[in-house]
């Protein structure tokens, strides 16, 4: 009996330490508390742009930009070498663009213009109306610019705020003319002194454009326009009187047997004209940490391409010009070498 009693004794306890022991194991084990993280990725964002994003620099943030460039509308392939052709013919400025909004800028530009103009077929005027000295006057301008779908391509994420694009404007020039550069000399024909003497000077210019700026990468700048031009010369008379009534050539010329009175008047012409402006920019471009790393689009390759010339316009009620070329380049099978065709309009 004493037997039976202790191997029941020596069960219970064994059953106790089975059950219990686990479940105070348990008990412990629930106090364990597991917490799940997620760290962010090292993957960059990314904007997608193609070729055309990439050379006019679409998605560059720009407020304001300053430029140096030149007018080569007028310059002829066959006079550029010629002894200060280019000096004279290009119409070379330096200026700045700020933005007031997406859509609206303002900007300025200086520039030195010759006494004798260019002709509308590139060449300069040498007639005797025009003055002959050889020195400058400063020309300043201010053009109130609309980039017309900015806003739109803003919104569509087609662009951001700079100054590529296409716009319509308001130009204003004003040439600062010193009057000293009239002309104080006689001359004569048949025995007799002449006394009229006309000359005229270029004063100011008021322009409606349509046209198209981009950016050439980082540091270039193409800017081609249509303008219906409403410009305004001074014609300038000099008049002399002969006191004694006879006007007869004689050496020396008694000066204070003559009179001279000189007046001025406006002369308005309207006129059609192209322009091609090339030249350079410096811009400040908004750069941030957060800004998304470029991916480039690949395009399928090319067989052929048609290509324009910008036209060269002068429409004006004394003159009609205009020239122009078209071009088409296609590729030979799967060679590098294509064959390349053009067709002048003049």
């Amino acid at each position: 009996m004493k037997k039976a009693f202790t191997l029941l004794y020596s069960t219970l306890c064994l059953l106790h330490s089975t059950l219990f022991i686990p479940l105070w194991g348990q008990e412990g084990a629930d106090s364990v508390r597991i917490t799940h993280t997620q760290e962010a990725g090292t993957l960059e964002k990314q904007r997608f742009i193609d070729r055309y994003d990439y050379v006019f620099m679409t998605k560059e943030q720009t407020k304001w930009m300053l430029k140096g460039y030149g007018d080569i509308n007028n310059l002829l392939a066959s006079h550029p070498f010629q002894r200060s052709y280019v000096n004279h013919v290009v119409d070379f400025r330096l200026g700045a663009e700020y933005k007031i909004n997406p859509s609206l800028s303002i900007g300025i530009d200086v520039t030195r213009l010759s006494n004798r103009p260019v002709t509308p077929d590139g060449l300069t005027d040498y007639s005797a109306i025009y003055s002959s000295s050889s020195n400058r006057n400063w020309g300043t301008s201010a053009e109130l610019r609309w980039y017309h779908d900015m806003a739109a391509r803003i919104k569509q994420g087609k662009s951001s705020n700079n100054f590529s694009g296409n716009y319509v404007s308001l130009r204003y020039e004003k040439v600062w003319q010193n009057n000293r550069f009239i002309g104080t000399t006689l001359s004569g024909f048949n025995g007799k002194w002449d006394t009229d003497y006309f000359s005229n000077y270029y004063n100011s210019q008021l322009s409606l454009n349509y046209g198209i700026q981009r950016r050439l990468f980082r540091y270039g700048l193409i800017d081609m326009s249509l303008s219906l031009n409403r410009r305004t010369d001074q014609q300038v008379h000099r008049q002399l009187t002969f006191l004694d009534g006879d006007n007869s050539v004689k050496q020396p010329v008694d000066w204070n047997n003559i009179r001279q009175s000189i007046t001025s008047e406006p002369q308005h012409n309207w006129s059609i004209t192209t322009r091609f402006k090339i030249g350079i920019a410096l811009a400040d471009f908004k750069k941030t940490a957060k800004v998304p790393r470029d991916v480039f689009q690949c395009l399928e390759n090319e067989r052929s391409l048609w290509k324009f010339s910008w036209p060269k316009i002068y429409l004006s009620s004394s003159t009609q010009l205009l020239y122009g070329s078209i071009g088409h380049e296609h590729k030979i099978a799967q060679s590098s070498l294509s064959i390349n065709s053009y067709l002048d309009l003049s």
